[in-house]
């Protein structure tokens, strides 16, 4: 079998309704820095969407916000499998509430346990 290990652009959550959406939803599961935040309807097409934040009031550089984002972006793109058998459309919202700078190791071995957790919850 052939992992898709990508993430396209068709795989980001970009459109102001569906991130309203999203936020207007109560789901959410956390994980030490990690809220995920979701919304999903089981359907036939599937679609799974995510959106990355990183809150200013915790790091107030840029340089480092994009940073974080690209590790966690990573760490989701390589175990993206674990909620790949989902039917429907479901968007994520992955929040990063710490003022460290975690090392990719931390975030991919927290990434792999929400992921888990979400999966089990949906």
């Amino acid at each position: 079998m052939i992992m898709d290990n990508k993430l396209p652009k068709s795989e980001r959550l970009n459109s102001t309704n569906d991130i309203s959406k999203l936020f207007k939803s109560k789901n959410h599961v956390s994980y030490e820095e990690f809220t995920i935040l979701f919304d999903h309807q089981k359907g036939i097409n599937q679609s799974v969407k995510i959106l990355i934040s990183v809150p200013k009031k915790n790091h107030s550089r840029a340089v480092t916000r994009n940073k974080i984002k690209r590790l966690i972006r990573e760490a989701y793109r390589r175990n993206k499998h674990i909620i790949s058998k989902f039917h429907g459309y479901l968007y994520l919202g992955i929040c990063y509430n710490s003022q460290e700078i975690l090392h990719f190791s931390e975030i991919e071995a927290k990434i792999k346990v929400i992921l888990q957790r979400l999966n089990d919850k949906i």
